[in-house]
């Protein structure tokens, strides 16, 4: 950001004196937008609008700087600046009382309105009559973008209201009914450059050092790791979570899982997730797609989980302790399923021993196309084999160490030939200038390789991540351009695409599917079931009451 900092400087020297953290804030925004369109960070800060700013003879210096980092905002987030407009103007109408103080979510994330309401009884009848004109009123959230011609339906159903300056209590109403219940309203506090490439991916991990831990040394696992990689130094532990060693990413840790297996997939009660559970063999992968959040741990060795036995005992009885239900388990959430086998050969070993499992639906999720060890392998129906999708442009650019589409597609023809449940995952959806033809020709490729009865599941995605990644991908990754589009934080704190932007992709992914078959289940992977329902998808919670998990032998 040294280019943005100079431009600083020249801000400077036009009579603003930002602060530390203003000073941030600009360099961060100016940067952004000179990434996403193309532009020096000299060309963003002489822009006309904040040119017209710094030459007003009237504005104090102050008044100078917040009218800058208004302009610079309203550029950097262009679609959620005319939505609030649009609200802004709407709530103007309504003439409301001034006794009322609306606010939306940050960035319109749901449709919940928190209302401040004065603690004197004067006029109280003026803010009754204001209360039911805000109930009555449409609200739209418009994002008057000509290439996405998205608007928002936005009728708010519920409205949290907060009673008086000290009084911290708060309670939803449900528009149209009577009841109220206890609530708390919360707030929430980055050119691709085409890259020229075969179709060989990743030509796979070889460990520089391999750690292995002294109680796991004789498991079978372990000598099956040593014996595939005998070039790497070895040594040997008591502990690995009490070692102060300095680990390196090209190091193995070969360990025994003490805690559990199973992990709940993580879900905020905005963001659902779909019931499902991740089974963690390890930690680590060699795609080095540009987005991942693995990123965030650059400096963690490969881990590798070697006691077996204990992982089949622990589903086995996690399993029987919920008889009712459809278990759906995967191990593609800190490793990619097949890649992982160049470390062991962990599915040659789960496959068979968890479909044995009556309520349980076992999920390998990959980017890769080397399958072949999973064709012989006894599945019973009862094994999914998901494969991550994305357009050829995103492929190429953001997952570069990956296997092409058409191989990815090719494999998971081979898998529904050999009787496997076909999964696959459009996440991360990434934005940018061709997408929606880019996704088009994704999904009519994946027809023509597989039947839609054979679908289990598609899940649609948008890309996310936790704000600590952005400044990681941009010193790893300086090329990419993807964290440099409209990405505002959510209800959970990460960074994700405006819901303008997410609505349209989710909705138009969701259509073209259907145009293929309107049986697929298709889910949206950590939004809410609002959303879900606005772009004709199921809620993911629905998930496991699909007739795909009833395992019929049909």
């Amino acid at each position: 950001m040294s280019e943005s900092s100079d431009v600083l400087d020249f801000l400077t020297n036009a009579g603003l004196k930002p602060g530390i953290n203003w000073r941030r804030e600009l360099e961060e925004l100016i940067n952004d937008i000179a990434m996403r369109d193309g532009l020096s960070c000299k060309q963003v800060a002489q822009c006309k609008e904040v040119q017209e700013v710094l030459k007003n003879p009237k504005l104090t210096s102050p008044r100078k700087l917040e009218l800058v980092k208004d302009v610079l905002q309203k550029k950097r987030y262009p679609m959620y600046s005319k939505a609030k407009a649009a609200f802004d103007k709407e709530l103007r109408e309504l003439k409301l009382s001034p006794k009322l103080k609306v606010k939306h979510t940050p960035y319109f994330e749901d449709t919940r309105l928190s209302v401040g309401i004065s603690d004197d009884d004067k006029g109280s009848e003026e803010v009754r009559t204001s209360l039911k004109k805000l109930e009555g009123a449409e609200l739209v959230r418009n994002a008057f973008n000509p290439a996405l011609a998205v608007e928002f339906d936005g009728r708010r159903r519920d409205f949290a209201f907060r009673q008086g300056k000290r009084d911290f209590f708060a309670q939803t109403y449900q528009v149209g009914t009577s009841s109220t219940k206890k609530g708390r309203v919360t707030k929430t506090k980055g050119k691709i450059t085409s890259v020229a490439r075969t179709s060989v991916a990743s030509s796979g991990f070889y460990p520089r050092k391999i750690i292995v831990e002294k109680s796991v040394a004789e498991a079978p696992l372990t000598k099956e790791i040593l014996a595939k990689h005998q070039n790497a130094h070895v040594e040997f532990a008591d502990d690995i979570r009490t070692s102060k060693g300095d680990f390196r990413p090209d190091e193995l840790i070969v360990a025994e899982q003490k805690s559990n297996f199973i992990k709940r997939c993580p879900g905020t009660p905005k963001y659902r997730c779909c019931d499902y559970y991740v089974l963690n063999i390890g930690i680590g992968c060699d795609i080095n797609c540009t987005y991942c959040y693995l990123h965030h741990y650059m400096n963690t060795p490969n881990i590798a989980y070697v006691n077996i036995d204990k992982l089949i005992e622990e589903v086995k009885i996690f399993c029987a302790s919920k008889p009712d239900k459809t278990i759906r388990l995967g191990s593609g959430e800190f490793v990619d399923s097949i890649g992982f086998e160049k470390i062991a050969p962990y599915n040659e070993l789960l496959i068979p021993a968890l479909s044995q499992i009556p309520n349980l639906l076992f999920e390998v999720k990959t980017k890769s196309a080397k399958i072949d060890d999973l064709l012989s392998l006894e599945h019973n129906s009862r094994v999914a084999v998901s494969f991550s999708l994305n357009s050829r442009e995103v492929i190429e650019k953001e997952e570069s160490e990956a296997d092409l589409l058409d191989e990815r597609l090719k494999a998971a023809k081979r898998c529904q030939d050999a009787g496997y449940k076909i999964g696959f995952h459009f996440d991360p959806l990434i934005y940018y200038k061709d997408w929606e033809q880019g996704y088009k020709e994704v999904i009519d490729m994946l027809f023509e390789y597989v039947e839609p009865k054979n679908i289990a599941w598609i899940s649609l995605g948008a890309l996310r991540f936790n704000k600590a990644l952005k400044p990681i991908i941009q010193k790893k990754f300086p090329k990419s351009r993807i964290i440099y589009e409209e990405m505002v934080p959510g209800l959970d704190g990460k960074l994700r695409y405006f819901v303008a932007i997410r609505k349209k992709m989710f909705s138009t992914l969701n259509e073209n599917i259907r145009s293929y078959s309107k049986d697929i289940p298709v889910y949206l992977c950590m939004e809410g079931k609002e959303l879900a329902e606005e772009v004709g998808a199921i809620p993911a919670l629905a998930l496991i009451n699909l007739k795909v998990f009833s395992f019929s032998d049909d």
